[in-house]
């Protein structure tokens, strides 16, 4: 059975970098991993007290113990906006930028950078009052984002045990 850690590394650091989860919760995750482990890795330890470590080190920290599957973080960051966007922690506009963020990030397929592309320009058109409706651009958005965030929940339940 491959090593669990790695994965769950990236996605303690997709969901840190949109702001979904805190240094408390990344604590709480290595502290999760210490108890389970015989011999727990340093770094885990270190993520374990993160209080003083600025972010950008808690997320070097974090990409450097996972895995860095180009295709799984694009999908993961998708799903955390969709999280975000799905508990109105973030708005539609804020929700189009971050994925129009992910449009030209290595592992990002033609297909999701076109939809990203077409979400941002048709929320930019919309919020300016130029072409489309607010409406539509949101439940296109929600629809877009949707699938990822709940396969994310689906393939990770321990990560969000508040949703279980």
């Amino acid at each position: 059975m491959a090593d669990p850690i790695p994965t769950e590394a990236d996605v303690m650091r997709c969901g840190f970098n949109v702001g979904y989860f805190d240094k408390s919760d990344v604590a709480q995750w290595a502290d999760r991993w210490i108890l389970a482990l015989e011999e727990p890795c340093d770094e885990l330890f270190d993520l374990s007290m993160n209080r003083s470590m600025a972010p950008i080190d808690l997320a070097i920290l974090l990409r450097n113990m996972g895995s860095s599957e180009p295709t799984f973080l694009v999908a993961t960051s998708i799903g955390f906006v969709g999280l975000m966007y799905g508990e109105k922690r973030f708005s539609t506009q804020h929700a189009a930028k971050e994925l129009y963020s992910l449009a030209h990030q290595e592992g990002i397929t033609p297909e999701e950078a076109s939809r990203i592309t077409y979400l941002d320009d048709g929320c930019d058109l919309a919020y300016s009052g130029l072409y489309g409706s607010i409406e539509q651009i949101k439940r296109e958005l929600s629809q877009f984002v949707s699938p990822y965030a709940e396969r994310l929940i689906s393939q990770f339940p321990q990560l969000f045990p508040s949703r279980n």
